[in-house]
């Protein structure tokens, strides 16, 4: 079943790493049929996802990468900066001065901490 020969690279390779997140293995055989391409071309997918880290290269296939790296505060902080202003300017509306406020940890934690400067008290 041929799903789409006229793929570039990195859309075949988003769409083969998604495969592998969502059942947590692939067969190249199976991929190659798939895409309409060749087992050679899979290989070379496969071995481009394998250096991000994204997934683990198997004899005949991937499989989910177990090497988890959580990206660090700076990198994250990056992430969707407009929802994390968002919810926090959301949070600080509902604080009233002189309240207390536990804060956890995590970037939109700390948007939330930076608006919660702005209440006096």
């Amino acid at each position: 079943m041929v799903e789409d020969t006229g793929l570039l690279a990195p859309q075949r390779r988003a769409l083969i790493l998604d495969r592998v997140r969502r059942d947590g293995a692939v067969r190249v055989a199976e991929l190659a049929d798939r895409f309409g391409v060749s087992d050679m071309t899979v290989r070379r997918d496969l071995e481009a996802l394998a250096r991000t880290g994204a997934i683990e290269k198997t004899y005949g296939g991937a499989v989910v990468s177990t090497l988890v790296e959580e990206p660090d505060f700076e990198a994250k902080s990056q992430l969707e900066p407009s929802a994390k202003e968002a919810l926090a300017s959301a949070a600080a509306a509902l604080v009233e001065p002189g309240s207390v406020v536990a804060v956890g940890a995590g970037t939109t934690a700390f948007a939330v901490a930076r608006q919660l400067l702005d209440i006096p008290g």
